[in-house]
């Protein structure tokens, strides 16, 4: 009896430690998850911030043709006029590969868009307007393509397969960029550094228009999916 009492514990012992590996294993891989999610929602922030910096240097052309940067460095000193503006606040470390490396997407000698190095696949599938993930707003070709007309269509993978550097943070305007509630009037700018003070503030009110950021917007679960 003592024999067979010892063997059955050992069994019980077995099945314990294979459930609590189990059990181990499927904790990490959710730590894991939630761990790039919110390092993804930190990627999308950023995207935001470069958006509305981009738009920002653009609309701050002191003289026609409007430009786009040339250098992330002319986003955080604009040096076009007399007093210098600060478009960003700093250059941000990509929360996915930890680096400044930050890939430029360049046409003519100015920044179109921005994106990660990553190659991770995305778990974030519902992106804000700044990100252009399809080519329907951006139209450039991704890497390894030839490169087609701007006013063609580029193709890319399916949702479910894109990656962070599929992710391109574009300058959007207004109009495009901020999602209007129903009955009421299209937003401000994302691009002015410098709001328009209580006056604006209360116009948009009047308005009903949303004042707050791009970011604000995103975070808060109310702006626009693609």
């Amino acid at each position: 009896m003592r024999t067979g009492q010892r063997g059955f514990t050992y069994l019980l012992l077995l099945f314990a430690v294979a459930a609590l590996g189990i059990a181990s294993a499927g904790t990490a891989l959710m730590w894991s998850t939630l761990s790039q999610i919110e390092r993804e929602r930190e990627l999308l922030f950023i995207g935001g911030e470069f958006s509305r910096a981009l738009q920002s240097y653009y609309d701050a052309t002191p003289e026609a043709p409007k430009r786009y940067p040339a250098t992330l460095l002319e986003l955080i000193e604009d040096k076009r006029q007399q007093v210098v503006q600060r478009h960003l606040r700093k250059i941000y470390f990509d929360p996915m590969t930890r680096e400044q490396d930050w890939e430029l997407v360049m046409v003519a000698g100015q920044i179109r868009a921005i994106h990660s190095k990553s190659e991770q696949v995305a778990r974030i599938t519902v992106l804000p307007r700044w990100v252009d993930a399809t080519g329907d707003k951006l139209k450039l070709p991704r890497a390894g393509q030839k490169t087609p007309p701007l006013s063609e269509p580029v193709p890319v993978a399916a949702a479910g397969d894109l990656r962070h550097a599929d992710w391109l943070f574009i300058p959007m305007p207004a109009s495009d960029a901020l999602t209007t509630p129903a009955g009421s009037a299209p937003g401000g700018a994302p691009g002015n550094v410098s709001g328009g003070g209580a006056a604006d503030n209360q116009a948009a009110a009047i308005e009903g228009r949303d004042t707050r950021s791009l970011q604000e917007q995103y975070m808060s679960g109310d702006a626009g999916a693609r």
